[in-house]
């Protein structure tokens, strides 16, 4: 009987790995032929992380798309499937995530530990999508207040970005020009749409803005863009 390679641990792998866009053994990028390799199954308090990893051909152990969960989880299926969203929050240690949650507590006592989990994943998920885009992104108010929290520990936001981004994102305060981006509330909506697209879940009560007619615009305006003008208003 042929054995099966034990999946690694989520925190060890990559972004494009957890993302599904590259091999879960040996982190080439995946084009046709991809199977599943299972599923990874992390909890982290009341919080189910899984996530379902893939292979290339060549590293599929077996010749075959069917592969055995991490102890504890059910068989993966047989045939490729739509892959469920990523919650982003896996994309940092579990330590780390911990220690925002607490930062954010201790800076607003009325939050709740649940919301502070959701609203890290939230924020990771803007950087994921904010690396490579080609157009300016921009987060919410809650997630702007997240991602400050997570710059003032600057040793462990720079690993976080060189590890798992591949370079550094930088924040830039300051007002990208309305006639060029379409405003806050626009950016807003395509930060949500590329994470969407990315595979992360989008938690809407951290986009609330969306819901409304009028924007309700970051209180920095804060971005991912090397371009603004401190100038200019949206």
């Amino acid at each position: 009987m042929t054995s099966v390679r034990q999946l690694p641990a989520l925190i060890t792998l990559s972004w494009d790995q957890r993302a599904g866009r590259a091999c879960v053994w040996c982190k080439q990028p995946l084009t046709t032929g991809a199977v599943s390799a299972g599923r990874i199954l992390e909890q982290v308090c009341a919080h189910v992380q899984d996530v379902e990893v893939w292979a290339c051909p060549p590293c599929d152990a077996d010749g075959n798309p069917s592969a055995p969960l991490q102890p504890g989880g059910n068989t993966a299926m047989n045939t490729v499937q739509t892959q469920p969203a990523i919650d982003a929050a896996t994309l940092l240690n579990p330590e780390m995530r911990g220690i925002l949650v607490a930062n954010m507590l201790d800076k607003f006592p009325e939050m709740k530990a649940e919301f502070a989990h959701r609203g890290v994943g939230q924020m990771l998920a803007f950087l994921a999508v904010g690396v490579d885009s080609p157009e300016p992104v921009s987060p919410s108010p809650m997630v702007d207040d997240f991602w400050h929290a997570f710059l003032l520990h600057t040793k462990a936001y720079r690993e976080f970005c060189t590890d798992q981004l591949g370079k550094f994102v930088d924040h830039q305060p300051g007002f990208l020009d309305k006639d060029e981006h379409g405003g806050g509330k626009a950016l807003r909506a395509r930060t949500v749409e590329a994470i969407t697209a990315a595979g992360y879940v989008v938690d809407l009560e951290f986009w609330p803005e969306l819901d409304i007619a009028d924007c309700s615009q970051c209180h920095a305006n804060c971005h991912n863009s090397p371009k603004h003008n401190t100038a200019q208003t949206t």
